[in-house]
């Protein structure tokens, strides 16, 4: 009996990361995620590999990150940072958003979705609808997105 309430518990907790999420869907070089992950084992070679700061909350250190030039996954197959280049964009909450996004036409259709950092008024953060723990970070640059990141907490 209780290695069946083990193995279903391992089988739910690896099926909640891998969930499609229908508010943030990354898009890198023109494909669309469902979720925030994507298999690392199938990219070319990183152009860099940054390794993973302290984690304080899970104890030794967050997984490396593996830079692409345009965008980082982490060792755990995470989308990291998106940057707006190269037919990268992100599908938020039904409309996409790509380098040609303006910060005020993103505050005009995200007021009550998104909420701006107040040490940066160029940064704005959101939660998905879908998962409390999933989150994205919005960087806008001369009054354009510049890049996004996603996060998960799995503290």
């Amino acid at each position: 009996m209780k290695i069946k309430i083990l193995s279903f518990t391992i089988f739910t907790l690896l099926a909640t990361t891998s969930w499609a999420d229908k508010d943030i869907k990354p898009v890198i070089q023109g494909k669309t995620y469902s979720s925030f992950e994507m298999n690392i084992k199938t990219l070319p070679k990183p152009i860099k590999i940054i390794k993973g700061e302290p984690d304080e909350c899970n104890g030794g250190n967050f997984p490396d990150q593996h830079d692409f030039g345009t965008f980082t996954v982490n060792d755990n197959n995470q989308i990291q940072t998106v940057h707006m280049l190269k037919n990268n964009a992100v599908i938020f909450y039904g409309k996409k958003l790509d380098a040609s996004t303006t910060k005020s036409s993103f505050l005009k259709n995200f007021k009550n979705i998104a909420q701006q950092d107040e040490d940066n008024p160029n940064r704005f953060f959101a939660s998905s609808s879908d998962d409390e723990y999933k989150s994205i970070q919005f960087y806008f640059k001369n009054n354009r997105l510049d890049y996004y990141r996603l996060w998960e907490n799995d503290c």
